[in-house]
């Protein structure tokens, strides 16, 4: 039991010494200092994959074509036609059109397909208005 013994007395020694300000002040200060080398490291890491981010941007922009379309699914190519015919839309055009229950389905694929820039979304008031580039 003598390693229970020591480890009881060290503890109170750590009990005692927390009570010392010049002790804990030493912690904060210790503290603070590994702080703000872990967060120079952290930017260094961020700035190194931005780097790499932007290269790799680079390296994919020259490999595709510049107009190549992204794949989209059936629906949604359904909806570009749609919107292309119409000139302009809303999600409750979609919504009647396509048969969704609500307009939340249908605005999640403009959204999807805005995001995507195959579309370009327009606001007036409270309506969005969708059309094609």
């Amino acid at each position: 039991m003598a390693g229970f013994e020591e480890i009881a007395k060290d503890f109170h020694k750590f009990q005692a010494d927390m009570k010392d300000p010049l002790v804990v002040g030493a912690l904060l200060q210790a503290l603070h200092e590994e702080r703000t080398s872990t967060n120079l490291v952290l930017k260094e890491i961020n700035a190194k994959l931005d780097r790499i981010e932007s290269r790799l941007s680079a390296a994919n922009s020259a490999l595709t074509p510049s107009n190549a379309q992204p794949i989209i699914a059936d629906v949604d190519q359904d909806i570009m036609d749609f919107v292309s015919t119409a000139s302009k839309v809303t999600a409750q055009d979609v919504q009647e059109k396509f048969n969704y229950k609500g307009s939340n389905a249908a605005s999640a694929r403009l959204n999807a397909l805005f995001r995507l820039g195959l579309l370009v979304k327009h606001q007036a008031g409270k309506k969005v208005y969708f059309t094609t580039k």
